[in-house]
């Protein structure tokens, strides 16, 4: 398998800084986190008093329709949640796991990225597959290969198979250029 770049601490502008200059186009957004306020699940009292609604989802995918579930049961079987909604709670997690078809929807993400962090979301964790392996039979299905990840304490670029030498070189020249502070 290939080599594993790091940046620690890359929380906040770094993270946004990252999936907006990615010098090329992901295949995929194997899971991508922001949470409302950096509130982590579980705190749903500090959810409610900021007007959240604790444990609720929104998942995007570029492929199927918007889904709103929650991480306990079924939105609908949960009484607290009507209540949450007439009050204007704000949804507490937003989900984005898809595969991009392309310029239009990496932009298209990458304008929700931006407008998630104007309106208080974090960013809390996530992969982005730059480039994807696909296998058939029992376990069929595109994976990721080359990944940017994005953890709690550190930005990752990992190196896969599936990604040309030009590329490559073109991508770990941009990810330690993230490395280099700005003035």
């Amino acid at each position: 398998m290939g080599k594993t770049h790091t940046i620690k601490n890359h929380l906040g502008d770094l993270a946004i800084k990252a999936i907006k200059t990615l010098p090329l186009i992901p295949e995929q957004i194997s899971y991508m986190y922001f949470l409302a306020n950096g509130i982590p699940r579980g705190n749903e009292r500090e959810c409610r008093e900021a007007g959240i609604m604790p444990d609720t989802i929104l998942k995007f995918r570029y492929d199927t329709d918007l889904s709103l579930y929650t991480t306990r049961e079924p939105i609908s079987d949960r009484k607290d949640c009507f209540e949450d909604l007439t009050k204007g709670g704000r949804i507490h997690q937003i989900l984005f796991e898809t595969s991009l078809y392309g310029e239009d929807n990496f932009k298209d993400f990458i304008q929700k990225v931006e407008r998630l962090r104007e309106e208080g979301y974090e960013l809390h964790r996530g992969t982005l597959a730059i480039t994807t392996y696909h296998l058939t039979g029992y376990n069929q299905g595109d994976y990721p290969d080359t990944k940017l990840r994005f953890g709690k304490k550190n930005l990752e670029l990992k190196e896969g198979r599936e990604i040309s030498n030009e590329d490559l070189e073109k991508l770990v020249t941009w990810f330690n250029s993230l490395k280099k502070p700005t003035h």
